[in-house]
């Protein structure tokens, strides 16, 4: 999926774009059940925003699982 945000300036943070993203503010329309969007640290998690545990809570081993696999499909994208 390719998303465009107008108006913001180049140095904007993750969490604001994704605010005013049209796919934050009727996911419905955009996400299907099962569909999730790889997001980095800087977004903010939601249903359908996914992304790695960071350090700290990165503590058992399903966890570290999970962002290892993370990382395998942030290389294929």
């Amino acid at each position: 999926m390719t998303n465009f945000v107008f108006g913001c300036a180049g140095g904007a943070p993750d969490t604001l774009l994704k605010t005013l993203s049209e796919w934050s503010e009727h996911p419905n329309v955009f996400f299907s059940a099962g569909h999730y969007l790889l997001g980095d640290e800087e977004m903010l998690y939601t249903r359908h925003v996914i992304g790695p545990f960071q350090r700290a809570e990165c503590t058992t081993a399903a966890k570290r699982k999970k962002n290892y696999q993370l990382a395998r499909l942030q290389v294929k994208s």
